[in-house]
């Protein structure tokens, strides 16, 4: 109800509901229409449905009562010539038999209450001439002498027929009088219904006029008034919006050559990362050298710390060795010893001996000094196995710490080639994060270049707004021209 409402005080709205005044007046004027020619019409349609059949069946009932006494005479003049009279006698009775249809449709017929009085009075007569006429047509067709005379009497002035007829005449004049009257009664009734018809019209046709001339003129001065306001408010919303435009193509001119800026530093900015880039690839290929070497060193490194693990197992294997041959020694020193002692002993008992132990001296004195030899090469043997026992005792040390160095140097060998790995990964993924920067930076440029050619776009989009306002503004003051008849300079 409230859009309704709006939409109504709108000039849309105001200039609709004028709009919608000639359509009621003309609603008005047809249904003043309407209902002056259904009056006419239900005068007709009565003259039509009452007055006209009433009229042509009385007017029918006249005629068959005249033809029945038509065929009478007509059989009665024929007496002699029977086929004749057949013929008159039968068609007295096919007469007779409408007559008796049409008394049906007038009993049918709606009455007012004039007509039933009118009615009251035939239903009087019409048996009795019936009756007459039937008794009649039954005489006739005895074809007696008797039967033919009370027909002659019966037709005539005085008879009982032409009575009963002339009765009957005077009831269905008197029901034609009566709708002849009423005819004249819708007549006037008609003319006066036309009259007031066109008074009626006449008088709604300037109602409706004036009251439309009437709002188009209010409506012309407040839709006047109100286009002087809104193009007094658009010329200046025209103003400020020229003012505002002005402002954004200075704006935008800063814009774009912020943009150009910004382009250029973007660019050199892509080529300077596309450098780093291209050091990165190098040091990353480098760094997948190192970690391939670094793993090929890690290799031989455990591969060296293996094989002194056995030269300390092979060197602890002499020592046990030496130790074992130091045994050795200390046997043969015995032996000498023993074989020493022997041969003191062999001595002693070849001096016993005299002559015969002389042999047995020398044996003995020989056996002793190759026991002699043979202690001082054992102690020979036992000192040079003691100076090689102390060199293996040194050389197992000096091996030990070695081993101990290797492994601390495998060890950093390991680290080394797990860092050169990680180093590898690393670059390998600064890689990819420098060819993505360089993706970004495309697109940034590809976006700065584009918003630089906005900028520009913009700007003359700007400087085509402000030709359109001016346009407008032109336009508004020709529009205030047209509504008002004057422009501002007569206004003021």
């Amino acid at each position: 109800m409230k859009k309704l409402f709006k939409f109504f005080k709108g000039l849309r709205g105001r200039f609709l509901g004028i709009s919608v005044l000639p359509a009621v007046g003309f609603v008005t004027l047809c249904l003043i229409a309407v209902f002056t020619t259904g009056k006419l019409s239900t005068i007709l349609d009565d003259a039509y449905d009452d007055l006209i059949p009433a009229v042509d069946l009385f007017n029918k009932m006249s005629t068959a009562k005249a033809s029945y006494g038509y065929y009478m005479y007509g059989a009665l003049a024929n007496n002699n010539n029977e086929l004749l009279k057949n013929y008159y006698t039968g068609q007295a009775q096919v007469i007779l038999d409408q007559m008796h249809d049409y008394i049906q449709q007038l009993n049918d017929k709606p009455k007012d209450p004039e007509e039933l009085r009118i009615y009251q009075n035939m239903e009087k007569i019409i048996p009795g001439f019936f009756e007459v006429s039937e008794k009649m047509l039954q005489e006739l067709q005895k074809h007696t002498p008797e039967g033919d005379q009370f027909v002659r009497d019966a037709l005539k002035l005085d008879g009982a027929w032409f009575i009963s007829s002339a009765y009957v005449d005077a009831v269905l004049m008197e029901e034609i009088d009566l709708h002849f009257n009423q005819t004249e009664d819708n007549k006037v009734e008609k003319e006066l219904l036309q009259k007031n018809s066109r008074t009626g019209l006449i008088g709604v046709s300037i109602f409706v006029g004036l009251l439309i001339f009437g709002l188009l003129s209010w409506l012309s001065a407040i839709t006047g008034r109100r286009i002087e306001t809104l193009t007094q408010e658009l010329k200046q919303s025209i103003e400020n919006v020229n003012q505002s435009v002005d402002v954004v193509t200075s704006s935008v001119s800063v814009l774009s050559t912020s943009a150009t800026q910004s382009a250029d530093s973007v660019d050199k900015t892509a080529h300077a990362v596309r450098e780093i880039r291209d050091k990165v690839e190098r040091s990353a290929d480098h760094a997948s050298i190192a970690a391939g070497l670094s793993e090929k060193s890690e290799e031989a490194a455990t591969l060296g710390e293996k094989e002194l693990q056995e030269l300390m197992h092979s060197m602890k294997a002499i020592s046990d060795s030496a130790k074992k041959i130091d045994n050795f020694v200390s046997i043969i020193n015995d032996i000498s010893f023993q074989t020493n002692l022997l041969a003191l002993n062999a001595a002693v008992e070849a001096a016993r001996a005299g002559e015969a132990g002389k042999g047995f001296a020398v044996v003995a004195d020989a056996v002793r000094q190759l026991s002699t030899k043979s202690s001082l090469a054992a102690q020979d043997i036992a000192s040079q196995i003691e100076d090689v026992t102390g060199k293996i005792a040194h050389g197992l040390s000096v091996a030990n710490k070695s081993a101990t160095v290797f492994g601390d140097i495998v060890s950093s060998v390991k680290k080394v080639s797990n860092l050169n790995k990680e180093i590898a990964v690393a670059t390998h993924e600064e890689k990819s994060s420098l060819v993505m920067i360089d993706e970004n930076l495309g697109e940034i440029d590809s976006a700065v270049q584009a918003n630089a050619q906005n900028s520009t776009m913009i700007s003359h989009n700007s400087m085509d707004i402000a030709k359109q306002t001016n346009k407008i503004s032109s336009l508004v003051i020709e529009l205030n021209t047209f509504v008002q008849g004057r422009d501002d300079e007569d206004a003021a």
